[in-house]
């Protein structure tokens, strides 16, 4: 038990030491003309406010319980043992309104930016908050608002995929509808990426900071220095949801939260694209890589075996790595459950962090593909290896 919390606790530590470390570096670099307003005080301020949102729903709950504890607690893919608020993309999405607002009080140059990516970002929360209240919101319903805040992002910010770095498909992209439809399609496809790897207490929100991040560096690496502001203001209002959410979960992203982070992302990554040539689009999917490979595995394996795609399982990667960390503890009669719950989700930051290391690497090289590549091996490879110890262990997971 000891050295569970020993390494809960450190991991919690070393996180946040990382996340302050890549926003220290990063801020230290950007250089925006018209702006007098230190990057490190904007992350400052929208931590603040997140973390003020995230404290302000716990406080409030015996208000809004009937509606925002997620009460399920039988489901497959179910770990918690108490009812928990699953509104936490609420406080997320207020602290980036805040940064806008500030932004367009201080008449900061990016503000038209923000305020559009929060604009078309909109519907995209709001489906998911709708479902995270009513739990009533078809899956259908929920992917047409996703689809529709690409189209969105692609008419108001330009931010369409007009190449892949591949002939075949950068001939189509050359036909705005096919752009469009296919631009809108990613990015609908990435924000439920991220609803799919949101299984573990603060294995979402690490993710998404450590792929904000990600994108900023590489933004950094091409002088994107709009971009790189963006990545760390993002991680800021994570940041704040995620002190919540892990080692123990306070706090829910909910799929309002999944949704509107994994657009957010989307977004970033197609305007890195976009307005800057220079950058590969293979350098950008290497970064993003980790959910898309869950996503694309995942349809694979139940193809497989003739499983719906869109019914729930309990054989995704990060619970894999949860299962087999159960099976350890209940070996040694340990702690399990919630603990091995939290003990799970910084290996996979440890992933995360390794495959944007090799995207940015392979980006300065100039072999843009062999990132995504990378990450794709070590996943299968991972899966495979984690699968067999799981199965030859089989019967210490009912123990």
């Amino acid at each position: 038990m000891l050295t569970s919390r020993v390494w809960v606790w450190s991991t919690f530590v070393a996180f946040v030491a990382l996340v302050l470390y890549g926003t220290v570096h990063m801020t230290s670099q950007i250089k925006l003309t018209g702006s007098a307003t230190s990057p490190i005080l904007l992350f400052g301020g929208l931590f603040g406010v997140s973390v003020f949102a995230c404290a302000s729903v716990l406080l409030t709950q015996q208000w809004h319980a009937r509606f925002s504890l997620d009460n399920d607690l039988n489901g497959v893919q179910k770990l918690h043992r108490v009812a928990v608020p699953r509104i936490g993309g609420l406080p997320i999405f207020i602290a980036v309104a805040a940064g806008v607002v500030w932004m367009g009080l201080r008449d900061h140059p990016l503000f038209e930016l923000n305020l559009l990516l929060l604009v078309c970002g909109f519907p995209v929360f709001m489906i998911g908050f709708a479902e995270d209240i009513t739990k009533k919101i078809s899956v259908k319903l929920r992917l047409q608002a996703t689809f529709l805040g690409g189209f969105l992002a692609c008419g108001a910010l330009g931010a369409v995929v007009t190449s892949v770095s591949w002939a075949p498909l950068d001939k189509l992209l050359a036909f705005a509808p096919v752009a469009w439809c296919f631009t809108a399609f990613a990015m609908s496809g990435y924000s439920n990426a991220i609803n799919l790897i949101d299984g573990l207490n603060g294995l979402a929100s690490g993710v998404v900071c450590i792929l904000a991040l990600g994108l900023g560096l590489l933004g950094l690496q091409h002088q994107a220095m709009d971009m790189a502001l963006y990545a760390i203001l993002l991680t800021a209002a994570v940041l704040g949801f995620w002190v919540f959410n892990f080692p123990v979960g306070r706090l829910f992203l909910g799929d309002g939260g999944a949704y509107f982070l994994g657009f957010a992302l989307a977004v970033l990554a197609v305007l890195l694209q976009a307005n800057y040539n220079e950058i590969n689009a293979w350098s950008v999917l290497s970064v993003l890589a980790y959910p898309v490979i869950e996503v694309l595995y995942s349809i694979l394996r139940r193809k497989l075996v003739n499983a719906d795609p869109g019914q729930p399982d309990c054989s995704h990667f990060h619970q894999y790595f949860q299962r087999s960390l159960q099976i350890v503890a209940r070996k040694r009669g340990g702690a399990v459950g919630i603990c091995v719950n939290s003990q799970a989700s910084p290996f996979l930051w440890l992933f995360t962090l390794l495959s944007v290391a090799l995207a940015l690497y392979f980006d300065q090289l100039g072999l843009h593909a062999l990132g995504f590549v990378c990450t794709a091996l070590l996943y299968v490879i991972s899966y495979q290896l984690l699968g067999r110890y799981i199965a030859r262990n089989a019967v210490w997971e009912n123990k």
